[in-house]
C-alpha cells in the first residue's frame, strides 16, 4: 500500500518491511543521501496507527539523518467544506483531528524512545511561518493557475481523496 507520494518515492509497507520506490533517477540520488525525510500523516485516516507511525518512524530514523511530520490539519477543513460542512464546523474539525493525530505520532516517537526534539512534528501554521515554505507554496499557487496539466493532476488527486468519502453517484460542492 502507497502511504504517501512526494516528489522523490513513494512508500508502501509490505507486511512489517518498508520499501522507498524511488520516481526518477534523481529521486534514486536523494534517496541515496539520506539526508532527510518527511512523513506525512493524514488526519482522518485510520490507516495510520500509533502501531503503524511507529513502524514508519522507526524505518525513516534508522535510514535518514533527521526526520521530520507533516500532518496537514488546517487543509484538511477543504476537504471537509467539500464534503459539505459549513466553514467553522470542519475549521473546528481539521484542528481536533489535527491535535489527535499530533498525539498518535508523539505516543509512536516515545515508544521508540525518539525525544520531542529530534522528531519534528509540523502543522500548516508552522509551515506558513516559514518564508522558504510561503515562497514555494506561492509557486504552487502560480503553477496552478498558469499550468492546466498541473492543475488537472491536482483536481485528479482531490477527487481521488473525495471519492472515498462521498455517497455513490455523491458530488462535491
Amino acid at each position: 500500500m502507497t502511504l504517501s507520494r512526494g516528489q522523490c518515492s513513494s512508500v508502501r509497507i509490505m507486511s512489517e518491511r518498508i520499501v522507498a520506490s524511488p520516481l526518477t533517477d534523481a529521486c534514486v540520488e536523494v534517496l541515496k543521501r539520506a539526508e532527510h525525510a518527511c512523513l506525512g500523516i493524514s488526519p482522518f485516516n485510520s490507516y495510520f496507527s500509533v502501531e503503524r507511525i511507529r513502524a514508519l518512524a522507526a524505518w525513516a530514523y534508522g535510514r535518514f539523518a533527521r526526520v521530520d511530520f507533516f500532518v496537514p490539519d488546517a487543509a484538511s477543513a477543504y476537504t471537509l467544506e467539500a464534503l459539505g460542512y459549513p466553514a467553522e464546523k470542519a475549521a473546528w474539525k481539521a484542528r481536533r483531528q489535527g491535535q489527535y493525530t499530533r498525539n498518535r505520532i508523539r505516543s509512536a516517537l516515545e515508544t521508540l524512545g525518539v525525544d520531542e526534539g529530534a522528531g519534528l512534528v509540523w502543522g500548516w501554521a508552522e509551515l506558513e511561518a516559514r518564508p522558504a515554505f510561503a515562497h514555494l507554496h506561492a509557486q504552487g499557487l502560480r503553477l496552478y493557475e498558469q499550468d492546466t496539466k498541473f492543475r488537472d493532476a491536482c483536481r485528479e488527486a482531490s477527487a481521488w481523496v473525495l471519492a472515498g468519502k462521498l455517497p455513490e453517484g455523491g458530488r462535491t460542492r
